[in-house]
């Protein structure tokens, strides 16, 4: 009897204890992410996706007053089984501070290659001591657009049904005339295996174009036009927006934003900045976020063009609610060109021998079938 109620008495303590490191665990600050639309729907290289960050404290209320610094990372490299920008593999995304006054904070931004993100948010207070600043580690899974398991498991079924037809009517041909290093059969099927070849590195090279395209910075302005909506600047402000390095494919680089007046060169602070990246060749939002600036009027932030077309990088600015400098809200803003750079010969060379082993699988399965056919017929 003694023994059932010690049981029972120790068991009761282990799920008290359980339920208390639960609860505890679940209390501790962290960052909640939603995503519009949901990361079931999101396809890599396609319209930009709304991140949505709620920093919240271990009683599960909004963090007020607080800042979010923020470091996206692409998905890590898949040499054997590379995407559409091998080059933007394994690398810095963007990095931006964000002001969440509420707690929570939004920024857009399209999602380049498949694979597992890293978000990784750094929320502390505006006011020192407000709160114990913390770091919380996310991460999210774009996954693959359909089209491109569609187009892939058509040229396999092409590459294989050329090895099969091939495989068969080597199987079944017969020895070569006097003066012939093959016979007819056999000649027609090698030609068709050279078109089939010529074919593959045609299409691995078109896409390792479309990859790698843009290369070389453009100079000119192309088609690109001031819009007409666009606010001048004021003649008591000097705004400047700088990128602090080449954009090149696969680098993330630092730009910056500083406002001043231009009479006395006082910086302006706490402006309020949205800031929109557009990519000049697909005419469309890629990367699109609300800042402020520092004490010193400046804002500096990284981001990665990953796509080798020139972009537009949008400066909206409003002055905050408390700014000591008025100013009609204006906008500015600056081409950013960027350098392409091709897929790694490696990639190329292993798309090529993927191609190339389903052609020689399906050669060898014709091939076996047609001689298993003629000895079951002799």
């Amino acid at each position: 009897m003694k023994r059932s109620i010690w049981a029972g008495l120790s068991g009761a303590v282990c799920l008290s204890a359980l339920a208390l490191s639960g609860a505890a665990a679940s209390a501790a600050p962290r960052v909640e992410l939603q995503t519009d639309p949901p990361l079931s729907q999101i396809e890599p290289f396609s319209e930009p996706v709304i991140f949505s960050l709620k920093a919240v404290a271990d009683d599960g209320q909004p963090l007020e007053d607080a800042i979010l610094e923020l470091l996206l990372n692409t998905p890590p490299k898949t040499p054997w089984l590379t995407t559409d920008f091998p080059v933007v593999e394994g690398t810095m995304l963007a990095r931006l501070t964000l002001p969440a006054p509420q707690g929570e904070a939004q920024f857009q931004q399209v999602p380049p290659i498949r694979g597992s993100y890293q978000l990784q948010v750094r929320v502390s207070p505006r006011v020192p001591g407000t709160f114990e600043p913390y770091t919380d580690l996310l991460t999210f899974q774009v996954p693959e657009n359909p089209v491109k398991y569609r187009n892939l498991a058509i040229l396999l079924s092409i590459l294989l049904l050329a090895g099969l037809g091939g495989g068969w009517v080597i199987g079944g041909s017969q020895p070569p005339n006097p003066g012939e290093v093959a016979s007819r059969p056999v000649q027609l099927v090698l030609s068709g295996t050279v078109l089939v070849a010529i074919a593959t590195l045609l299409y691995i090279s078109i896409t390792a174009e479309r990859a790698g395209a843009h290369t070389e910075a453009p100079t000119g302005q192309d088609n690109y036009t001031e819009p007409l909506n666009a606010e001048p600047v004021p003649t008591n402000i000097t705004a400047t927006l700088e990128d602090q390095a080449i954009a090149t494919v696969g680098q993330a680089i630092p730009l910056e934003v500083e406002l001043t007046r231009a009479e006395t060169g006082e910086p302006i602070s706490a402006a309020v900045l949205d800031i929109n990246t557009t990519s000049l060749e697909y005419e469309r939002t890629v990367f699109d976020f609300t800042a402020q600036t520092d004490t010193q009027g400046e804002f500096v932030w990284e981001q990665q063009f990953f796509d080798g077309a020139p972009h537009l990088v949008t400066v909206h600015v409003s002055p905050a609610a408390n700014s000591s400098i008025p100013f009609e809200p204006f906008e500015f803003s600056q081409r950013i060109d960027v350098t392409g750079v091709a897929p790694p010969l490696f990639v190329r060379l292993v798309s090529l021998g993927y191609c190339t082993g389903v052609l020689a699988l399906g050669t060898a399965a014709g091939f076996w079938l047609r001689r298993r056919s003629t000895q079951h017929a002799l």
